[in-house]
């Protein structure tokens, strides 16, 4: 199963079922094309394949950390101990110290967390491509901005988008895949 990464408050906001979609840039973007070529590129993404494919379940990455007893173990050596006796904390929402007597250890970056871990999942809906600037404001919205504080959530997404992606900022509007996806906390049943 693949991972997905998400900023903090975009986690909060997919477990608030305020956020169901996602856009990640395409790599290799493609260069100029003409109208016939771009209709097909929307339809079939050219040669480019998405990471995530309808009907795709996917965990969230997030930071998190095991008893400390564990902290000088990989994650894949954590694996191998007993199911159910390595407790997982959540630095979002989680940051009790002590639990039952047992104590957090150092946080793990989620970019290293693997599916076992993983308490959140989402499954992908629907897939397209579409240039970045395209976003609706029903689109922004799905994205995870409060549309009760924002009142162009357009332009906050542009700004959340900026912070995020350093090397295709919201001028250069680039190509991006849309995922659509539904939330489940624990795994889908298949």
């Amino acid at each position: 199963m693949k991972g997905i990464l998400f900023k903090p408050d975009m986690i909060q906001a997919i477990v608030d079922g305020r956020k169901t979609q996602t856009r990640r840039v395409i790599k290799n973007q493609p260069i100029l094309m003409d109208k016939y070529y771009e209709k097909a590129f929307r339809k079939d993404f050219g040669l480019r394949k998405p990471r995530y494919q309808v009907g795709e379940v996917v965990y969230i990455k997030e930071a998190w950390a095991t008893e400390k007893m564990f902290d000088d173990l990989t994650p894949s050596e954590i694996e191998g101990t007993p199911v159910g006796t390595v407790p997982i904390w959540y630095r979002h929402g989680d940051t009790q110290f002590d639990r039952f007597g047992q104590t957090r250890g150092r946080w793990r970056s989620p970019r290293h967390m693997p599916e076992w871990a993983a308490r959140y999942f989402i499954k992908i809906l629907a897939v397209r491509a579409e240039r970045l600037q395209e976003i609706t404001e029903e689109d922004a919205i799905s994205e995870g901005i409060d549309s009760d504080f924002q009142e162009y959530p357009r332009l906050a997404f542009l700004e959340l988008w900026n912070s995020i992606n350093k090397d295709y900022q919201w001028e250069s509007n680039p190509w991006v895949f849309v995922y659509e996806f539904n939330f489940s906390k624990g795994y889908f049943e298949k």
